[in-house]
């Protein structure tokens, strides 16, 4: 809502009223996963909410009679104002930072992983074989780094590489409502990172 220009304490309401409507309401109901992801369910309710409350707000003095719920909006306006200046579309924004999401979430889950004496110091030496980062010479070069052999390197490099696409996999099926549309979600997500931001 402050990307569309919105002001702090404006922006504030409007998504804590936008919670209030959607948590007391019935409109879970109205999301249909043949209809499309959730999350654009969400954006395009929180859209029409934002639409409807601009529709009120020139229609009676700002106060209402809705109970007042506090988010941590100090926390989300001081990450606003650390935020470059992207005048990019708002939804693509949205989408971008899903996909993020889950990328951190995968990431997280490796952490956890590879938080084991032997292990640590693998991941982000091989995090670069994940991005494609890396070319022959780099497995030589962790390889010495590491203490192991260029073979070993490889094959870890090759483990982490399933690993990770077997967790992007799980946690992308836990955002779908059947297992059906796991493997659209992941080409939809694979687009967006690749997209350029």
């Amino acid at each position: 809502m402050r990307r569309r220009g919105y002001t702090q304490p404006d922006a504030e309401d409007l998504v804590q009223g936008f919670f209030g409507h959607l948590l007391a309401g019935k409109s879970f109901r109205k999301a249909d996963p043949a209809k499309g992801r959730f999350r654009s369910f969400l954006l395009a309710s929180l859209n029409y909410f934002a639409a409807d409350e601009w529709d009120r707000a020139h229609a009676r003095k700002r106060g209402g009679r809705g109970e007042i719920v506090s988010l941590d909006a100090q926390d989300a306006e001081t990450r606003y104002r650390l935020e470059p200046i992207d005048l990019s579309d708002p939804e693509k924004l949205f989408e971008r930072r899903w996909a993020m999401t889950i990328l951190n979430q995968v990431f997280t889950h490796l952490e956890k992983e590879y938080d084991q004496p032997g292990r640590k110091q693998l991941l982000p030496e091989l995090q670069r074989f994940l991005l494609g980062e890396a070319d022959q010479s780099s497995y030589r070069e962790v390889a010495l780094r590491l203490g192991m052999s260029e073979g070993a390197v490889k094959m870890a490099a090759l483990r982490l590489r399933e690993r990770y696409r077997k967790l992007f996999r799980q946690i992308v099926a836990h955002t779908v409502a059947s297992p059906d549309g796991i493997e659209d979600e992941l080409r939809y997500l694979h687009s967006v990172i690749a997209r350029p931001s």
